[in-house]
């Protein structure tokens, strides 16, 4: 293109030349024309005529000047030509791809839309029984959300109460707003599907045009792959056989109107690997020219009316359908939610006149309908629940007063002192604990299980804390009712033996033999093993050692006989046990009180010893044993 650029600018100056130099030999002939003219008018002497004057008349400069600047002008046609068919096959260059690639965008997006749209109709086929359990507890969560939303601040109240029937008409009302969701979520999905036909009506809409700019160029396309295996098989020919090239040139020149060089002719050595180069060279051509005839082909059934204005019609039936269920789909939503005012009215216009009971339930729905006897229902459940709870309280403040009459006040009368505010509390909490967990369950329809874990654990941590404490009251309260000893009486606690100085709910204090004050828990008194030796008898003696040779019938009877002068002493008791290597034991046994063991005792060793000492009888030495 350069070349010819240049070439026709060097043209256009020879041509502006020749323009020049044919104007100046126009006017030099006609300036020897008016020479020759006053010459015979005999304006003009003959010697002031120029020599040359009958060379400067001629024709034949102007007439080559005029072949050459038609020669020149023509050249530079035919480059002007030459140049716009560039221009033009660059253009086309140009717009071809940039046409191509709009058109192959356009599909692409067709693709992608046609993806997107069987994913909506697969979803919009799938039932719910298929449906995964993360959608059925979404699906669940979304209905209890809306039930929430919908209801008002009385109704929210009133949902607290029990109600069997309430419980029903709540399940209802679930189930309603599950089906509206499902709805809702088919809508939605039309929608998509709605919007994605439209797409791809827009995108057919913008696929005609591209279309019809893509076939004119495909068209020059096929007509240049044509002349270029004409071309090919024009230069096969030729150096084929090279006698008739001239013949082949001028057929060429013919048909197209164009120049062929002639090819240089196969060299004879290496002709078969050239024909075969060139053959192959035309078989490529040749498929692509096949391929570029089936897109036109292609092209061309895409633009006629069983093409692409049939798909659009398609498109355009589908979006049809699609608004049909749209409406399908909102009636069904509006039979659950209630219709609008605006369809209220077309339904009357359609089927005439409707009763008052029939318009309510359009207007409200089956939601709205199921709502409102929900609302009457949880209303009656709510004055039967107040009475319930009111009976569940007075139940338990009469049960408290009732163990507070019969229970605390005759534990005070028996003990002598006032039950500790401590247990009247934890009495009574657990009475309203448990009416409190009454009324959760009765009133309010609660499954308490949770609550009854929560408290256990709540009452294991204070348990733990105040365990001790909790034990030694009732062990304290244990006491006192079994009333195991008094204040004042000798008893052995635990190891510990001593006079009872005090009871508390708490502890128990004792004092022992050896004065101390030893203070002792209730429930370390409550476990351990208890001996009251207050208002108690109890075996008292020993072993009396003598010498062998005494009679032993007359030793029990007289050891009896000393035991009998006490009146303190019940049930004496002797024995001889017989004799060892240095005595003869006797056993010496009675029932005294305990309180007064340890005075009969001295007591009766100093009958026997003045006993034994008026009657001269002498005591082996040997320890008097306690067996006590």
């Amino acid at each position: 293109m350069n070349i010819l650029q240049a070439e026709k600018a060097g043209l256009e100056e020879i041509i502006d030349t020749l323009n020049n130099a044919l104007l100046s030999a126009r006017q030099i002939r006609e300036a020897a024309i008016e020479i020759q003219k006053r010459v015979g008018r005999r304006q003009i002497r003959p010697d002031q005529v120029p020599p040359n004057l009958d060379q400067l008349m001629d024709r034949s400069v102007l007439e080559l000047l005029h072949e050459e600047l038609a020669m020149r002008q023509q050249r530079k046609g035919r480059v002007d030509a030459r140049l716009a068919q560039l221009v033009q096959q660059e253009q086309t260059q140009i717009q071809f791809p940039k046409h191509l690639n709009d058109l192959f965008g356009v599909l692409g997006s067709k693709i992608r839309v046609l993806q997107d749209l069987n994913k909506y109709l697969a979803s919009f086929a799938v039932a719910y029984a298929d449906w995964s359990e993360t959608e059925k507890k979404n699906l669940t969560q979304e209905a209890i959300r809306r039930l929430a939303d919908s209801r008002t601040q009385i109704e929210y109240l009133l949902s607290f109460f029990a109600s069997e029937r309430g419980k029903a008409l709540t399940e209802i009302q679930l189930e309603y707003f599950a089906e509206v969701i499902k709805l809702e979520k088919k809508l939605k999905n039309l929608s998509l599907q709605q919007k994605a036909f439209d797409r791809l009506l827009s995108l057919s809409e913008k696929e005609s045009p591209l279309m019809k700019e893509i076939l004119p160029l495909l068209e020059e396309k096929l007509a240049a792959q044509e002349l270029d295996i004409r071309r090919s098989e024009a230069h096969i020919s030729m150096q084929l056989a090279p006698q008739r090239a001239e013949e082949v040139q001028k057929q060429w020149k013919k048909d197209t109107g164009k120049t062929l060089s002639i090819p240089t002719p196969f060299d004879e050595e290496n002709k078969k690997a050239a024909v075969d180069a060139a053959i192959e060279s035309l078989f490529e051509l040749e498929v692509k020219h096949t391929a570029m005839k089936k897109w036109i082909a292609l092209f061309e059934s895409r633009r006629s009316r069983f093409g692409l204005q049939s798909e659009m019609g398609i498109y355009q039936g589908e979006i049809g359908d699609i608004k049909a269920q749209q409406k399908a789909l909102e009636r069904q939503v509006n039979a659950y939610i209630g219709f609008p005012a605006q369809d209220m009215r077309q339904i009357q216009t359609l089927e005439g006149d409707l009763s008052d009971n029939e318009m309510k339930q359009l207007q409200l729905g089956e939601i709205g309908i199921t709502r409102a006897d929900h609302f009457q229902v949880q209303q009656k459940a709510a004055i039967m629940a107040v009475g319930k709870f009111l009976a569940i309280l007075l139940i338990a403040f009469f049960l408290i007063r009732t163990i507070e009459i019969f229970l605390w006040r005759r534990l005070e009368r028996k003990a002598g002192q006032s039950i500790p505010n401590l247990v009247r509390g934890m009495v009574a909490f657990i009475i309203y604990t448990v009416a409190f967990f009454m009324i959760v369950a009765f009133v309010f329809g609660k499954t308490i299980t949770g609550l009854l874990a929560t408290s256990g654990v709540l009452a294991m941590v204070i348990g733990l804390a105040i365990q001790m404490n909790i034990s030694n009251i009732f062990s304290g309260l244990a006491i006192n009712l079994e009333r195991p000893f008094k204040i004042g009486d000798i008893v052995k606690v635990d190891g510990h033996v001593g006079k009872v100085e005090n009871m508390t709910w708490r502890t128990t204090r004792i004092r022992s033999v050896w004065n101390w004050s030893v203070t002792i828990p209730n429930h370390q008194a409550a476990e351990s093993v208890i001996v009251n030796y207050s208002g108690q008898d109890v075996w008292q003696g020993g072993s009396v050692y003598l010498e062998p040779g005494q009679n032993p019938a007359e030793m029990e009877k007289l050891l009896t006989e000393i035991l009998e002068r006490f009146d303190a002493i019940k049930e004496p008791w002797v024995m001889y046990a017989g004799f060892n290597d240095w005595a003869a034991d006797f056993w010496v046994y009675y029932l005294v009180s305990y309180t007064e063991r340890n005075s009969v005792r001295k007591e009766v060793h100093n009958a026997i010893w003045q006993e034994f000492s008026q009657r001269g009888i002498k005591p082996m030495l040997k320890k008097f044993h306690n067996v006590t």
